[in-house]
């Protein structure tokens, strides 16, 4: 009177639906950081070109400071990110026993765009004093040539004749 119950199959359905569930989990994951690191990628991207810009325009370089501004504003949001990133990486790394997802040109990148964000001030002042010294050649070269067409002016305008008209 004893009944006997494999539960051989059951057990292999169960690990073979966990293990597919830690595959999708892994794939899931891997995306989720691999999300993070591309908004950091595409943020230092713009934020690079932004500060690669040489500007010639007084214009320019009031835009560029705004364009600075907003910079040092978003910077917590990405070091968020750089936080979000690390952490599923790490979980990824320790899920998969393998070297996660590769981020060591993004995080070269990082700090190289930190250090120039705050050098930055330093590169606006030696544009505008390289824009001052361009404007003050420019005007010494106008008054220079004033200079020329004034003397050449003197020397080649028409003598005054007395003028006699009907009177």
């Amino acid at each position: 009177n004893c009944v006997t119950l494999s539960t051989t199959g059951i057990k292999s359905a169960i690990e073979e639906q966990l293990s597919k569930m830690a595959e999708v989990l892994n794939a899931t994951l891997k995306k989720s950081a691999s999300s993070h690191l591309g908004k950091i990628n595409t943020f230092l991207d713009e934020a690079t070109a932004s500060m690669d810009t040489q500007y010639d325009r007084l214009d320019d370089l009031t835009k560029a400071s705004v364009a600075h501004a907003k910079l040092h504003e978003q910077r917590p949001t990405y070091e968020q990110e750089f936080y979000h990133f690390n952490a599923k990486n790490t979980l990824l790394q320790s899920m998969t026993g393998s070297s996660g997802i590769a981020s060591r040109e993004t995080k070269a990148r990082w700090d190289a765009f930190i250090e120039r964000l705050t050098s930055y001030e330093k590169e606006m002042e030696a544009q505008l004093d390289q824009m001052k010294q361009t404007v003050g050649t420019a005007c010494e070269n106008f008054f220079k040539d004033l200079e020329k067409f004034t003397a050449q002016w003197h020397e080649l305008k028409p003598k005054e004749a007395g003028y006699q008209g009907n009177a």
